[in-house]
């Protein structure tokens, strides 16, 4: 997402001059609105009250994004963000601020161009292998499947966050994925399902791991030992 240099270095300095409590603003007009963090822990969350959101709004006639800030990281939204981002329905932007020091903002949310599915650099629920997953049924599909909250480091509590969500989101297991869309689960290095992979058809999978680049393999091959299910889109 791209907006003026002038925005983003407001943000950043608002982001600098708040810390070490989280900043948060909204975009709207062609400006950065810098609001007051009234959550009960600001070092930790962020909330803006409703009336500022609203008066932005009704100001500029809408709202163009959400910006707030994390201390220390993480460097990806938290599953509040994933859930508020999707109830706002713009796109939010996080500025990491480390030390006093703040990076660019990262933006995210369904409203901004899709990325290519192969290449991209990873991102904890935004660049991950459920977001390719659900960036390939927006293109091919035109199926927006949810963004559900997902916690860093889930299948370490030994949660099955992703096997339990993907059936949830209307697929049913079946017994091999042999068909484009077809969701294969795997366990890596975790007691339970932690990664997902996309069928592609013509003896293809993409996939995309956890540092590392998203990507198409040419076969399930070394993975099939790793499988937990596999599932496909009902109807």
């Amino acid at each position: 997402m791209q907006f003026p240099d002038f925005i983003i270095h407001d943000i950043k300095a608002h982001a600098a001059l708040c810390a070490p409590i989280e900043a948060c603003g909204l975009i709207a007009g062609g400006q950065f609105i810098p609001c007051e963090n009234v959550h009960e822990e600001p070092e930790t969350a962020f909330r803006i009250a409703p009336e500022a959101y609203l008066d932005a709004a009704s100001r500029f006639g809408r709202v163009d994004a959400v910006v707030h800030s994390h201390i220390n990281g993480p460097d990806h939204p938290t599953p509040s963000d994933i859930v508020g981002q999707a109830d706002t329905a713009v796109p939010w932007g996080i500025v990491v601020v480390r030390d006093g020091v703040p990076g660019n903002p990262f933006w995210f949310g369904d409203q901004l161009p899709i990325a290519p599915l192969a290449g991209r650099s990873f991102r904890w629920g935004v660049y991950d292998c459920y977001g390719l997953v659900r960036d390939w049924y927006r293109l091919h599909r035109g199926i927006v499947l949810p963004n559900f909250p997902r916690e860093w480091a889930f299948w370490e509590k030994g949660q099955n966050t992703i096997e339990e969500n993907i059936l949830a989101a209307g697929f049913e297991r079946i017994p091999m994925a042999d068909g484009p869309g077809d969701v294969v689960g795997m366990r890596i290095l975790g007691p339970v399902t932690n990664h997902v992979a996309l069928h592609l058809g013509g003896g293809l999978i993409g996939h995309h791991q956890v540092n590392r680049l998203s990507r198409m393999d040419d076969s399930l091959g070394r993975w099939r030992k790793r499988v937990t299910f596999y599932a496909r889109l009902k109807g």
